[in-house]
């Protein structure tokens, strides 16, 4: 009768055990399961988010290179703590740049020849308003266009090989002007309208009216 007793108590301590081992088991499932739910929602919510990118960069400068290491683009600030953009092409000549002058109160456009030599630029100042402008080979401006300081007075220029103006066309006022120069820069004829009648000047060669109408 003792054998049976101590059969039945080593059976039920066995069933204990075997019920804590089947509640360890479970638990170690559902923690498995949560953890492997809570990282999948996650990823879904990252991917529905898309890549996360910084909202402000600060700096004073940024060089944009290829994958060989060529500058393509500069974004800074020169001496004068101006702003500046610039351009490279393949041979790391400059193409084109937009800019700021503070010290002249000035902004400009412009592009540039596979030499890096400025053939068209767009710009502000205070002195001239807004102008557009062409060059030759030698750097020198050969037509220019400017609407004036308070876009009132509209001018177009034609100038020689060497930058001297020879032709200004424009508007002062409400007075249009042809003005032709010499090599100088002196003027020579002038062709325009004054109080409601046409009038011509021509001068000589040291400056003064020749002839007046």
């Amino acid at each position: 009768m003792q054998k049976l007793e101590g059969k039945v108590k080593n059976l039920e301590k066995q069933v204990r055990r075997l019920r804590i081992l089947n509640m360890v088991l479970i638990f170690l499932l559902a923690s498995a399961f949560v953890t492997w739910w809570v990282y999948k929602m996650g990823a879904i919510g990252v991917a529905e988010a898309g890549p996360s990118f910084p909202k402000v960069i600060e700096a004073e400068k940024f060089v944009l290179k290829d994958n060989t290491g060529k500058v393509k683009a500069i974004l800074g600030l020169i001496k004068d703590k101006s702003p500046f953009l610039v351009l490279f092409d393949e041979e790391g000549k400059i193409r084109g740049y937009f800019g700021f002058k503070n010290d002249l109160n000035s902004s400009k456009l412009a592009l540039c020849n596979k030499r890096g030599e400025i053939r068209v630029s767009l710009g502000f100042s205070e002195k001239t308003g807004a102008s557009l402008a062409f060059y030759n080979e030698m750097n020198e401006i050969m037509f220019f266009a400017s609407l004036g300081k308070y876009a009132t007075d509209p001018v177009l220029q034609f100038n020689d090989e060497k930058g001297e103006t020879r032709i200004s066309i424009g508007v002062t006022g409400e007075t249009p002007t042809l003005i032709f120069f010499d090599k100088q820069g002196q003027i020579k004829a002038g062709i325009g309208e004054l109080k409601g009648e046409g009038s011509l000047i021509l001068h000589d060669s040291s400056g003064q009216i020749k002839f007046s109408k």
